[in-house]
């Protein structure tokens, strides 16, 4: 039997050699079973960990919005790769790549000059000390 056989015996319930074909009239019963045990912790959500800036920023804030945008410059493949770049060497070697990268991220960096979380990429960490 080929693949495609296969897989057409198996949508329409039929079993290869006795013809049988599962009887439609009977309605599926949902399992009562849980699927987690009575004995398992509830989940607790995950927070997740951000620069203190950034926590402090309300989601609506200049600040937030900025590194947003910083954010999806950093996570934009076509602009070359981040890891290990300041967003401003990244953004140089795009326009000397001709890759024309939006003007705003640099103004960002530059009105900004001094903050790491405007001037490194999203995986930018420091060396330890």
């Amino acid at each position: 039997m080929s693949l495609l056989e296969h897989f057409a015996v198996k949508k329409t319930g039929e079993q290869q050699g006795g013809g049988v074909k599962k009887s439609s009239s009977a309605p599926a019963q949902a399992s009562t079973r849980s699927t987690v045990p009575d004995h398992a912790p509830a989940a607790k959500p995950q927070q997740h960990q951000q620069g203190k800036a950034a926590r402090a920023a309300s989601p609506t804030s200049p600040r937030s919005f900025d590194l947003d945008t910083l954010r999806k410059f950093d996570l934009d493949p076509k602009f070359g790769p981040c890891i290990g770049l300041s967003r401003r060497e990244r953004f140089q070697l795009a326009v000397q790549d001709g890759l024309s990268p939006p003007a705003h991220v640099l103004s960002l960096v530059d009105r900004h000059a001094g903050d790491v979380e405007y001037e490194q990429c999203i995986w930018y960490e420091p060396a330890p000390r």
